[in-house]
């Protein structure tokens, strides 16, 4: 798993930052997908981390690796 500061904008981290947004609107929240069904060619997110401010970025295919954006959610990126 690789671990991410913001640093930088591209379709995986728009998607993270989407993410984020909606699991600070939702504090109970999860998981995100942003579209249903979820696919292999789709994203998925996991709230992670201990203070539960991280996002964990997966997608249901063996070659991606998981990607955690540290503290996304607590830094107000996806506010």
């Amino acid at each position: 798993m690789r671990l991410i500061d913001m640093r930088t904008d591209d379709e995986l981290e728009t998607f993270a930052r989407d993410a984020a947004a909606a699991f600070a609107k939702d504090p109970m929240a999860a998981t995100y997908s942003g579209v249903m069904p979820i696919d292999v060619s789709k994203y998925i997110a996991v709230r992670w981390g201990m203070a539960h401010d991280c996002v964990l970025v997966l997608k249901l295919d063996e070659q991606f690796e998981p990607v955690c954006y540290r503290g996304i959610i607590r830094d107000g990126v996806g506010q």
